[in-house]
């Protein structure tokens, strides 16, 4: 459990891992589903080739009132 405003980050190193998170107040899905994309297949998509842009990823999230402070860390 994390209290509100208190920064965090996940890095996930295991090609099995599975993860589920619970966002309370309600609200963070459609942050999610605003700079996510619909699944083409029921299988993991390739890597990404570039980087998400950082400026407007931060600026939809500002949005969503979600504060991004650095790039992701790196495994």
């Amino acid at each position: 459990m994390l209290p509100r405003r208190i920064s965090h980050a996940y890095v996930v190193t295991s090609p099995t891992a599975r993860f589920i998170t619970l966002h309370l107040p309600g609200g963070f899905e459609q942050f999610a589903a605003e700079v996510g994309e619909p699944a083409q297949a029921l299988t993991l998509p390739p890597a990404p080739a570039v980087p998400p842009d950082l400026a407007a990823l931060t600026e939809t999230a500002a949005r969503h009132g979600i504060t991004i402070l650095a790039p992701p860390p790196q495994p």
